[in-house]
């Protein structure tokens, strides 16, 4: 029987994500965080985490297949902060 994850480690991830800058431990909060969503059936949330992970440190097979098992692999979904910042992106200057 698998467990639910711990809701403030969950809080501490998510704090942990907004204080560090470095990409390769950034991927690794996400990978964690990904992990434990995952134990919650929190899916979709937990496919978000895997693809910034991806995208932080394109090496961590782990979170590739457990992007294939999730059934989301080669799907590019930009959505919260990463979908606002690619529109806010691709304003011409004068728009901003």
């Amino acid at each position: 029987m698998e467990m639910r994850a711990d809701p403030d480690r969950v809080s501490s991830l998510h704090m942990l994500l907004l204080e560090e800058h470095d990409p390769l431990k950034r991927a690794a909060l996400h990978l964690e965080l990904a992990t434990l969503q995952m134990s919650n059936g929190q899916f979709e949330q937990a496919g978000r985490h895997f693809r910034e992970a991806l995208h932080l440190d394109a090496t961590l097979e782990v979170a590739r297949q457990r992007l294939h098992e999730l059934g989301v692999v080669g799907k590019r979904q930009k959505t919260g902060l990463r979908n606002l910042l690619s529109r806010a992106w691709g304003r011409a200057p004068s728009a901003r």
